[in-house]
């Protein structure tokens, strides 16, 4: 499983993120058999609730979308990133919530999403209604099924 890299502003930046806001308590990477972040499932987190609706945790992974989108603004991108493509917040908000609401997929994959849109300069690659952009999210058929066996409908 991939661990974060400290060489990668995405990867500290959503580190920093979830720690900073309580979604988990993992070291930044793995060591003495202690698993890091970037391992870590999104189902692990603190905003991923089990027991909710599909609804309930699109509004959930909207409202944690927007909060680190609005952390990157903040602290890294008029210091660190070179201008990224021209989406609206509901777009971005949309295209985490998208990969946020998959209980198998890892902070290591949500950090390689926020790289992929923010396209950070220190590497090659480098205020919306939350429930309506939650609501036109669709769960592919396979997050569905998983969602349905963790009992979220």
């Amino acid at each position: 499983m991939a661990e974060l890299r400290d060489s990668n502003q995405a990867d500290v930046s959503v580190f920093m993120f979830l720690t900073t806001n309580g979604q988990s308590i993992r070291p930044f990477s793995s060591s003495n058999g202690v698993k890091g972040m970037g391992p870590q499932p999104m189902q692990e987190l603190v905003y991923f609730n089990s027991a909710a609706t599909k609804d309930m945790l699109k509004q959930n992974a909207a409202l944690m979308a927007h909060m680190l989108i609005a952390f990157i603004n903040t602290y890294y991108t008029q210091q660190r990133e070179k201008a990224y493509e021209k989406k609206t917040t509901p777009d971005l908000v949309a295209e985490l919530v998208t990969l946020m609401i998959v209980p198998d997929k890892t902070v290591s994959d949500l950090a390689k999403k926020a790289d992929d849109i923010f396209r950070y300069a220190s590497e090659e690659s480098a205020a919306v209604p939350l429930a309506d952009v939650a609501n036109n999210v669709q769960p592919s058929p396979s997050t569905n099924k998983k969602l349905n066996k963790l009992g979220i409908k």
